[in-house]
């Protein structure tokens, strides 16, 4: 099914641009490397290390090791560019609220699986939403073991503090609330991240507006039937 996802619609340089730096880096893998890649994520969600090992005769660390080893090796080649694409991902996210999907890539003809990409990236960028590889569940979210764990901790108490009305808080206001109490992009991005993988918060959509809502009180499950609807929603009839 097709997901309304941001599209690629402007490149940041002609000279950082994400999909062919990414290209061109995995033309630097090699057979095996490519192969266990393609079995992580080209199927558009993580396959469990244990069950690519099986495939090689190889355990569970070694497959870890041989990710980790390709996911270095981008980081190493592309690691000034990382701020750009960065607040790229955090402006499409604001412009169109929701997890960073397959339509991304739509403007591009593609040398790999687009599934690959986006694994790719969800393993290398934490703190951004992309679509089939969040966690399921908000505890598996927050428990994650990656980077910046002081700053999950400070969006999350963030997000429980804040007192949001119903649909009175958008994307844009949510990112300038977040600026303004003193947090960079890279916290923002977990913000939505978090967000998008939480079962405590959801975005809606209102006929071209997205508006952020706070599960909770007499209207929890109305607000679990209409999460993650497209239908244009209006509260202000409701008792």
């Amino acid at each position: 099914m097709a997901m309304n996802s941001p599209i690629l619609d402007k490149i940041i340089n002609p000279d950082d641009d994400l999909i062919e730096a990414t290209e061109k880096f995995i033309l630097t893998l090699d057979e095996r490397e490519f192969q266990i890649s393609m079995q992580r994520w080209g199927s558009g969600k993580y396959i469990q290390y244990e069950v690519i090992g099986k495939e090689y005769n190889l355990t569970r660390e070694r497959i870890r090791q041989i990710i980790v080893k390709i996911k270095n090796k981008f980081i190493n080649r592309n690691k000034k560019y990382f701020d750009n694409w960065r607040r790229f991902f955090l402006e499409n996210l604001i412009k169109t609220p929701v997890p960073i999907g397959l339509n991304i890539l739509e403007l591009y003809k593609l040398k790999f699986s687009p599934n690959l990409y986006l694994g790719l990236y969800s393993e290398i960028f934490h703190e951004v939403p992309f679509q089939n590889f969040l966690p399921k569940s908000f505890e598996q979210l927050i428990n994650r073991k990656i980077r910046n764990d002081l700053s999950w901790r400070k969006i999350i108490e963030f997000l429980n503090d804040s007192q949001f009305s119903f649909g009175q808080i958008t994307p844009q206001k949510l990112s300038a609330s977040l600026s303004n109490s003193g947090f960079n992009i890279l916290e923002q991005l977990l913000c939505f991240k978090i967000i998008f993988g939480s079962n405590k918060f959801f975005f809606f959509k209102e006929e071209s507006r997205y508006f952020l809502l706070k599960k909770g009180g007499i209207r929890e499950i109305t607000f679990s039937i209409l999460a993650g609807s497209d239908e244009p929603l209006n509260f202000k009839n409701e008792a």
